[in-house]
């Protein structure tokens, strides 16, 4: 129809007509603008779907890094997860002269991985003792060490813990006096990081 209406104005126009016929200029303006809306929806089609595609894309990038780190993050959590030493039972002897010993629980697996040593802090963090374990203890789980007599009040508040290499501290702390006897802490203290590299340090380990 649209080519009929074209030949007609063509042949208006060679007859010496000096318009077209109204009928077909409101027809051609019909088309023109029937013409004009499909090109508009196609485009708009297109770009909708460009658009679209650019966010699902960027989405799915943004989605796929939040993943990737949560599960890095969630294995590097479970590789260190119960990686710590764990006091799990501290006795004295004496008053006023106090020694101590701690039972201690670690997954030890050599030198590369063992608790290293177990300290006495007082409320305020300062470092009584620490003793130095000079190997693993794969195979004696858990285990026992004491240390060398120490002048206390016996009413002080004092807290024992171990030290995990290379993971440090994070295991289970015990906290009490030698007059009341020590239970395990369920909120301990955040004491000064700086204790993990005060002396004394272990200089070997043996096995």
């Amino acid at each position: 129809m649209p080519l009929l209406l074209l030949l007609v104005f063509v042949l208006a126009s060679c007859s010496g007509a000096t318009e077209p016929p109204a009928d077909v200029v409101s027809e051609t303006e019909d088309v023109s603008e029937d013409v004009a809306a499909d090109v508009s929806e196609d485009v708009a089609d297109d770009v909708a779907e460009d658009v679209a595609d650019d966010v699902a894309e960027d989405v799915a990038e943004d989605v796929a890094e939040d993943v990737a780190e949560d599960v890095a993050e969630d294995v590097a959590a479970d590789v260190t997860d119960g990686l710590f030493a764990n006091v799990i039972d501290v006795t004295t002897r004496g008053t006023g002269t106090t020694s101590f010993s701690v039972r201690i629980e670690s997954p030890d697996t050599g030198c590369a991985q063992y608790a290293n040593w177990w300290e006495v802090l007082d409320a305020d963090g300062d470092l009584l003792t620490r003793r130095i374990l000079g190997h693993s203890h794969v195979d004696e789980q858990p285990f026992t060490r004491s240390g060398a007599a120490i002048e206390v009040d016996e009413n002080a508040r004092l807290f024992v813990r171990a030290h995990m290499h290379p993971t440090g501290y994070g295991g289970q702390v015990f906290a009490g006096t030698v007059a009341g006897g020590f239970a395990l802490e369920s909120s301990p203290p955040s004491f000064p990081s700086s204790l993990g590299s005060a002396p004394p340090q272990p200089t070997t380990c043996a096995f």
